[in-house]
């Protein structure tokens, strides 16, 4: 509805004429907007805490914050399990050097032990003399002076 301040802020700009049109239209409009049933909002001020949209952002903004919470902490567990996993692998290739050292020191001890005879004709026939002189030991003389 218009109010009386509207209506002569209405004639100062149009004229008597033309704001009379003017009004006449706006209420024949209004009639009809009221006949097929459209109703409007109430204009009245509302406090910020009674409307759905504030309590939807209230609701919505505690979500977020308990999501970036969640975010940060399982970040924060990345970064020590990461943390964790680069100091098993520095541990493990320690070990592993450790253990190539000490490879290579067996390494030098059996290349300083003289090596075995291999299964040759020469190697097959010590073995026999030896058996053939347990078997058949020499008889010595003593000798004398």
């Amino acid at each position: 509805m218009l109010t009386s301040e509207k209506i002569a802020a209405l004639k100062r700009l149009f004229g008597d004429e033309l704001a009379e049109e003017i009004i006449a239209n706006i209420e024949q409009k209004s009639q009809l907007i009221e006949q097929l049933g459209v109703e409007y909002k109430d204009m009245s001020p509302i406090s910020e805490n009674e409307t759905p949209a504030v309590e939807a952002i209230d609701r919505i903004e505690a979500d977020v914050k308990t999501l970036l919470l969640d975010v940060i902490d399982e970040n924060g567990q990345l970064v020590q399990m990461t943390s964790d996993a680069l100091a098993a692998a520095k541990a493990a290739r320690e070990a592993v050097d450790e253990l190539r050292a000490i490879v290579e020191e067996l390494r030098a001890i059996v290349d300083e032990r003289p090596r075995s005879v291999t299964e040759t004709e020469g190697a097959k026939s010590v073995p026999d003399a030896l058996q053939h002189a347990v078997q058949r030991p020499r008889t010595y003389k003593p000798v004398t002076m």
